[in-house]
């Protein structure tokens, strides 16, 4: 793990809800593939301290099998923050995630199509795996750095 003080606190430890089980539900229903199975889930922190303040964001690598082979996912996971604090209550009744949830699924790939009528291959944005508003607020991303795309 590298220096934790880097790193906002609520983002040190994954939510408990956050594991093997429910990634690998979340990959099952993505992939179309009902056999898929997380074998190994690192979960660290997303980005620097200071860097967001309406979200707790972790990075992780979900290696999985099927009946295809051995594969690797990297994702973003962003939730509502769950540790009691100041950031958890100042954000419990705002509407960050379900408008963010309607940019990815909505507005973005209309503006994409728009673009890709006019000629422009342009992509605005990355494939949401899973979002979700209960029963906890979250988004979980392909994470395009270990690609090399973002």
């Amino acid at each position: 793990m590298p220096d934790t003080e880097q790193f906002n606190a609520d983002e040190l430890e994954a939510p408990a809800w956050l594991n093997a089980q429910f990634i690998t539900d979340v990959l099952r229903t993505y992939e179309k593939c009902p056999d898929l199975q997380v074998t190994d889930l690192k979960i660290t922190p997303a980005s620097a301290q200071g860097d967001h303040y309406a979200s707790v964001m972790f990075r992780t690598t979900a290696e999985y099998t099927t009946s295809m082979g051995k594969f690797c996912k990297p994702l973003i996971i962003k939730t509502m923050p769950e540790q009691e604090g100041h950031k958890k209550d100042m954000l419990s009744d705002s509407h960050f995630f379900s408008t963010e949830i309607k940019a990815y699924t909505t507005a973005l790939p209309e503006f994409e199509r728009i673009l890709r009528e006019a000629g422009d291959g342009t992509k605005l944005f990355v494939p949401c795996v899973y979002h979700s508003l209960e029963p906890r607020q979250v988004i979980i991303f392909e994470d395009l750095v270990p690609q090399g795309r973002a």
